[in-house]
């Protein structure tokens, strides 16, 4: 997954399997194994406090954790996950719990694109051209 350097508020989904790779089901913020998120090129861990949503629907909270369903739940990523450029790695792990993730790609680019500097307005469209031509 890739998000702007800057993003906030972000919500994904995770999903967690047993040691067979079976889904765990009827997890919630005290039963979660401990999710731990590392920065390319940092040395330290960073433990995400996990907080219990109401509902799926609950409106984002940073550590906020719910059950979808079939082992997968939604997991609110604290902000500063995205505070700078980096790729970074999610874990949890704990007996017969194993979260899977892939990478999560932080990046100035997709901030850069995000502002629409890509864009250049003052041409006018080849379509435009064409009708006008016509």
């Amino acid at each position: 997954m890739s998000y702007a350097v800057g993003a906030t508020s972000q919500t994904i989904d995770v999903v967690i399997v047993d040691d067979d790779g079976l889904p765990v089901t009827g997890l919630d913020n005290t039963t979660f194994p401990t999710v731990k998120y590392s920065k390319a090129g940092a040395n330290a861990d960073v433990i995400i406090s996990l907080v219990a949503l109401a509902t799926i629907t609950t409106v984002y909270t940073s550590g906020g954790v719910k059950e979808r369903g079939e082992g997968v739940y939604r997991l609110d990523l604290p902000d500063a996950v995205f505070s700078v450029g980096a790729v970074v790695t999610l874990r949890a792990e704990a007996t017969n719990k194993r979260l899977i993730y892939p990478k999560i790609v932080v990046s100035t680019l997709l901030s850069l694109l995000e502002a629409d500097l890509y864009i250049d307005t003052s041409v006018t469209p080849w379509a435009e051209v064409h009708m006008l031509k016509g």
